[in-house]
């Protein structure tokens, strides 16, 4: 057998040297700003189970043995986060009312309906159907025809959809039916359902910081700075 890999190859043969790079960066930021309090641990810890979804204690048990983490683990990584957040709070807070207002058409959420039909025909047929009321989106979803699939999809945020489906629901009014769109399925009939434009309520004003604190973060180091950074074998 050949020697082992250094510990900064190994992690670039595991396509982690930008993360370790990245993370490294962010801890230098993170060291020279004040740590949040020790009373305010019981927030951090929930608010980072909530952007995971995590809500009851069996989901909170499975997803810590599948993180292979401990309690004190847990409690670690969720400070470090309220950390940067609050970095991100000081440094990039002056931008979020501008940044809402440039992502919001990308992260209002609609509910919609989508039928999709394999023959032309049989498109333009089911969205006269459709139009006249003679049947419902529901009723093609429980009873669907042959080369007919239908749904009634969402809550979900514009720019989590294809964007030539987000750019017909971001035009549309509640309850508009277009008519049959070509797309790789075949044919698409669409109707908008709800529209519910985003608010900068307290998880999406977390979610923007983010998202501007990445921009604090330097360049990713060279080679040569990661192979100081890295463990040493047999240290």
């Amino acid at each position: 057998m050949g020697h082992p890999l250094p510990a900064n190859e190994r992690l670039a043969a595991w396509g982690l040297s930008l993360r370790l790079s990245r993370e490294l960066a962010r801890d230098a930021l993170l060291a020279e700003a004040p740590a949040p309090p020790p009373e305010q641990l019981e927030e951090a810890v929930q608010a980072y189970l909530a952007e995971r979804n995590i809500r009851t204690q069996s989901e909170l048990r499975r997803w810590m043995q599948e993180q292979q983490l401990s309690k004190a683990d847990l409690e670690v990584v969720a400070m470090r986060q309220l950390h940067w957040l609050m970095v991100c709070e000081t440094q990039c807070g002056s931008k979020l009312a501008s940044y809402f207002l440039e992502r919001k058409s990308r992260l209002d959420q609609v509910s919609y309906s989508l039928c999709e039909v394999a023959d032309e025909g049989l498109a333009h047929e089911f969205y006269l159907r459709l139009k006249e009321a003679e049947v419902s989106f529901e009723q093609l979803r429980q009873s669907p025809a042959p080369g007919v699939k239908a749904d009634c999809l969402g809550p979900v945020a514009l720019a989590d959809l294809p964007e030539s489906l987000a750019q017909v629901l971001r035009v549309s009014r509640p309850g508009q039916l277009w008519s049959p769109r070509q797309a790789a399925s075949g044919w698409v009939i669409i109707r908008l359902e709800e529209l519910s434009p985003a608010v900068l309520d307290q998880p999406l004003r977390r979610q923007l910081l983010f998202e501007l604190g990445e921009s604090l973060i330097p360049a990713p180091a060279q080679p040569a700075q990661l192979q100081a950074a890295a463990p040493v074998e047999g240290a």
